[in-house]
């Protein structure tokens, strides 16, 4: 009696839905390669597969969100956008880290512990002290 999805679709553009990808032309599609291939590098380097078309999508869309949030903070603290506008980054940047954090990358390495001021004083040859 009613018609289907399929039915209702057909010949439609909404039948072929592609990803959209942007075009490389602009600084945020920029930074979004320059984070992809951070990204990769760095699960590549850890030993995780990064090949699989899953992993690939994770990375993109990580990337794409974080070059995202970094854009609308700067418009934000140029004044370009209003502050009507925060929600929106407070989201995109919860996103981001959200996508970040399931990629699974590995922690950077700690900081090297700095000397203690006896041993500082001992380097300098200091003794004024």
């Amino acid at each position: 009696m009613y018609p289907t999805a399929a039915e209702l679709y057909a010949g439609t553009r909404a039948e072929s839905v592609r990803a959209t990808r942007v075009d490389g032309r602009r600084k945020v599609a920029r930074r979004a390669a320059k984070l992809a291939a951070t990204f990769t590098a760095q699960l590549a380097a850890a030993g995780h597969e990064t090949a699989t078309v899953l992993v690939t999508t994770n990375i993109v869309r990580a990337a794409e969100l974080t070059a995202l949030s970094e854009a609308t903070r700067a418009r934000l603290l140029r004044g370009t956008l209003d502050a009507s506008h925060l929600d929106d980054l407070v989201r995109l940047e919860r996103l981001a880290s959200a996508a970040v954090g399931k990629l699974g990358l590995p922690a950077g390495s700690p900081l090297p512990a700095s000397p203690s001021l006896e041993q500082y004083l001992a380097t300098r040859g200091d003794d004024a002290a």
